[in-house]
């Protein structure tokens, strides 16, 4: 019973990717979702950063650091993903530059996750 059940459960899962392959691009409100699931994550983690950096809590500015770190490389894949098909109107270009943003912001965020002080990861930036 349970490997009918995953069988049927792959199949579901097939068929959903064969029906949104087929359907071509995404519409603009889907595009407009895709984008702000992709970005409001790191924009988020981003501003947690700040407040950790004046604090006195050294383990909070690695945190806040590791969450935007994996939220901007998130973004950035979400962003970039070949399977998504965008709208005529996104220019892929454009899509780029934001995940190369995020990606280039990793050096900074290793810094700060590398800082042994606070005033140390003040210094970083």
């Amino acid at each position: 019973m349970l490997r009918k059940l995953a069988t049927v459960g792959a199949l579901a899962a097939a068929m959903t990717l064969v029906l949104t392959s087929c359907s071509g691009a995404l519409s603009p409100e889907d595009a407009g979702q895709r984008y702000l699931s992709a970005v409001c994550p790191a924009n988020t983690a981003l501003d947690s950063i700040s407040p950790a950096l004046d604090g006195d809590d050294l383990d909070a500015v690695h945190q806040s650091a590791s969450a935007y770190g994996e939220a901007a490389r998130s973004a950035a894949k979400l962003l970039t993903d070949s399977s998504t098909k965008w709208p005529d109107e996104v220019d892929p270009e454009d899509l780029e530059a934001v995940a190369d943003s995020y990606l280039a912001d990793l050096a900074v965020i290793n810094e700060y996750t590398a800082a042994q002080s606070v005033e140390e990861a003040r210094s970083v930036f």
